[in-house]
C-alpha cells in the first residue's frame, strides 16, 4: 500500500514537471496570436474605415512585418496592392512595401525594382534610399552602392 502511493506521487510529480512548462509554452503561443490579430484587424479596420488616412511607413511597415514574421508572403503582397487600390495618394509607400516584402523574403532583385519604382514618384525619401542600398549591399552592387549613398549625403 506504501509502495503505490510513492508510485503515484512520483507520477503526479513527473505529469506536473512535464505540464506545468507545456501549459507556460502554449500560453505564450496563444498570447502571440491574439496580438498579432488584435493588431492586424484594429490596423486593417482603422486603414479602410478612416476617411482621412494617416500613411506612415513605419505603421504598415509593422502590419507588413506581422505578416512577414507568420510566412504569409501572399497576404502581405495582396493587403500591399489592396492599399494601392483604394489609397491612389501615396502610391511611392506601397511600392515601398511591396519592396520591403520581397526584400524579407530575399528577392533581392524585385525588392529593387519596386525600390526604383518607388523612387521615381518620391526622388527625395531617405527611406526609400537607405532601404535601396541595403539592396545594393546585400546584391554586391558597390557602383550603385556609392552612387545612392552620395545622394543620401546630398540629401542630409
Amino acid at each position: 500500500m506504501n509502495n503505490n502511493t510513492v508510485l503515484f506521487r512520483l507520477y503526479v510529480i513527473f505529469i506536473l514537471c512535464f505540464l506545468i512548462p507545456m501549459s507556460f509554452v502554449v500560453s505564450l503561443q496563444i498570447y502571440s496570436l491574439f496580438k498579432d490579430f488584435f493588431a492586424i484587424y484594429f490596423l486593417y479596420n482603422f486603414t479602410i474605415r478612416s476617411s482621412k488616412l494617416l500613411l506612415d511607413y513605419h505603421y504598415y511597415n509593422k502590419l507588413f512585418d506581422l505578416f512577414l514574421e507568420r510566412q504569409q508572403f501572399s497576404l502581405c503582397i495582396s493587403s500591399a496592392e489592396l492599399f494601392a487600390s483604394i489609397f491612389l495618394v501615396n502610391i511611392d509607400l506601397v511600392y515601398t512595401l511591396l519592396a520591403f516584402c520581397y526584400q524579407k523574403n530575399s528577392f533581392f532583385y524585385i525588392a529593387e525594382y519596386y525600390y526604383l519604382k518607388a523612387l521615381s514618384f518620391s526622388p527625395t525619401s531617405i527611406v526609400i534610399l537607405s532601404s535601396l542600398a541595403k539592396i545594393y549591399s546585400k546584391t554586391g552592387n558597390y557602383n550603385q552602392l556609392k552612387y545612392i549613398n552620395n545622394k543620401i549625403s546630398q540629401l542630409n
